[in-house]
């Protein structure tokens, strides 16, 4: 039996996958497999189970308990059957996912509805929580202006917001890793490095805080349109700073639609949200800085390096004439002075090259 040509989830395939490789023998043994496997895996049964707080049950019995005349491609069938046919009760598309494997095997295995039940999962609460209401495409008031209003709390597509908010939130923590890489590996700036680590625990916590987990099960990436091509321009990047440009762009615009989002379920970690993307644009112009130093000065052509006591007619009047001269780069270099003097030396050299344009280099510090 092939899985490609069910009308089945990526799920459920997977599910079938496993109890193929079980060892196990008996359509019991197979049926507690699956459950397993379903409580460690992703999906709509894993909610389920875990809401429930499930755990996996010992199964004991006695050699003539076991059904051994129950051939395992014969009951695969029969599971996959049961759970298209709930499936086709249960949603438009007869699309069969792992919690219609779930119900299936708990009508089709009276100790696996027993165990289930005692975690408060019976036949009826899980066939409840899987169907969806028939859609209502009648129109009241042909002919006439509709409103369109505003969904209220408990009416909003959750299965469509929730699918958004996991792809933009695993765009957002994608993108600041990579950021984090380039800062922490190739510059070795620690500064920014942290504030980009702060961003991240704040989101984290947010993300927790509006529970993420739940976000999983609506995750379709085989079905994803967006993810059918790419742009050119999406698959070169020409240097490591093209790497963390779009990156950048990536992170602020997936918290931007995170922050949107989440403003239909909770407006404080929707404002938290706001806040690490504001972050963000500070780091973005932070490291253009460095981006564009780092340009300018491999193509300096001219570089003075000043230590004042050397100067005949003073610091100032040698670097700022330097400066009318077109010099690219100023590096002071003064060994002598201590931290705080040489800071507020630096200060008054960096007023002097500001209005240029000419790059300051502080040496020795």
């Amino acid at each position: 039996m092939e899985h490609s040509e069910l009308n089945l989830t990526a799920g459920a395939q997977r599910a079938l996958a496993a109890l193929r490789d079980s060892s196990q023998h008996s359509s019991r043994e197979l049926f507690r497999t699956l459950v397993g496997f379903l409580l460690e895996s992703e999906g709509n049964a894993t909610e389920l189970l875990r809401e429930a707080r499930v755990e996996l049950w010992p199964i004991h019995r006695s050699p003539d308990d076991l059904d051994e005349s129950f051939p395992y491609l014969e009951w695969q069938r029969e599971l996959v059957r049961n759970a298209q046919r709930i499936a086709l009760q249960t949603n438009a598309q007869g699309l069969a996912g792992s919690e219609h494997l779930l119900l299936a095997a708990v009508e089709m295995d009276r100790e696996t509805a027993q165990e289930l039940e005692r975690f408060g999962l019976t036949h009826d609460v899980i066939l409840n929580r899987i169907t969806l209401p028939d859609p209502d495409l009648s129109v009241s008031g042909a002919g006439q202006l509709i409103q369109i209003r505003p969904a209220e709390p408990g009416n909003l597509d959750q299965a469509g917001l929730y699918r958004i908010l996991d792809a933009s939130a695993n765009r957002a923590r994608e993108g600041l890793r990579v950021i984090e890489d380039y800062v922490r590996f190739r510059r070795d700036n620690g500064i920014i490095s942290r504030e980009l680590k702060e961003v991240r625990h704040h989101l984290t916590k947010a993300l927790n805080d509006l529970n993420q987990h739940r976000w999983v099960a609506a995750r379709d990436s085989v079905r994803d349109v967006g993810a059918l091509g790419r742009l050119a321009s999406e698959r070169h990047r020409g240097s490591l700073e093209d790497v963390v440009r779009a990156n950048l762009k990536r992170v602020e615009e997936s918290l931007r639609s995170l922050e949107e989002y989440t403003k239909l379920l909770d407006q404080e970690l929707s404002l938290t949200i706001s806040r690490c993307r504001y972050r963000m644009y500070t780091v973005e112009k932070s490291l253009e800085a460095l981006f564009q130093g780092r340009q300018r000065l491999e193509q300096a052509t001219l570089y003075l390096l000043v230590t004042a006591s050397q100067c005949r007619y003073g610091a100032e009047a040698t670097i700022r004439h330097a400066i009318e001269k077109g010099v690219d780069v100023i590096q002071i270099r003064e060994k002598e002075k201590e931290g705080g003097d040489l800071l507020g030396y630096a200060e008054q050299v960096r007023e002097w090259t500001a209005a240029s344009g000419t790059l300051l280099i502080v040496n020795d510090r």
